[in-house]
């Protein structure tokens, strides 16, 4: 998708209009008994922002890889986020916070285009994901202890839907599915591939 201001302006415009449709890990596990017995316990609340940027006249979205010595999640692609702080004033303030802590992109350079539906997850989160236009492509300043790698597919790529494979594998004695999309040498998979692949199918049907 070549960008110019004018598509830049429409293509805004179109990812504004995403449905509020909820989404869950549960989609693609529905005997899933774990996480039923799971719901009576609070979920915990976390926020991510879905950076997309220009980059040579074309959208591109931002994924992070988390370091291997991080507690959770080591070695995976990611959104920038994590879970709210007192100095939150809303979910968008945790998703932007952490996005500057982690990528070094200032408040001022991130435009914000709305919140997607929640997304919970099998390991007991419910996930606000934001979008977030990066006004300016200045080099980024990962946190070292934060970021291993960043990634930038383009955005055509990532909201084809053809491209998310369904997969499986055991956890906890029942077999789990799970969405997982290539990403360079890597592979996106879990949460923040299911958000991407609900945002995906909605992104299809809107208008252009």
């Amino acid at each position: 998708m070549k960008t110019d201001q004018t598509s830049l302006e429409q293509l805004k415009n179109k990812l504004k209009q995403l449905s509020s449709t909820s989404a869950t890990d549960l989609q693609a596990n529905p005997d899933f008994n774990a996480f039923r017995s799971q719901q009576l316990m609070p979920l915990q609340i976390a926020a991510v922002l879905i950076p997309l940027i220009i980059l040579n006249n074309q959208a591109h979205l931002l994924l992070i890889k988390r370091p291997l010595h991080m507690p959770s999640h080591p070695g995976d692609l990611a959104f920038p986020g994590g879970k709210p702080e007192p100095t939150d004033s809303t979910l968008q303030d945790t998703a932007i916070r952490e996005t500057q802590e982690e990528l070094g992109i200032e408040r001022s350079r991130i435009e914000p285009l709305g919140a997607l539906p929640d997304y919970i997850s099998l390991s007991g989160f419910r996930i606000r994901p934001y979008l977030g236009w990066i006004t300016s492509p200045e080099p980024l300043t990962p946190s070292a202890d934060e970021v291993a790698a960043v990634y930038l597919p383009t955005l055509d790529y990532m909201m084809n839907s053809a491209n998310y494979q369904l997969q499986s594998r055991q956890h906890e004695g029942q077999q789990r599915h799970f969405y997982q999309i290539p990403v360079e040498q890597e592979v996106c998979w879990g949460a923040t591939a299911g958000i991407l692949h609900h945002l995906a199918n909605q992104y299809t049907h809107l208008p252009s």
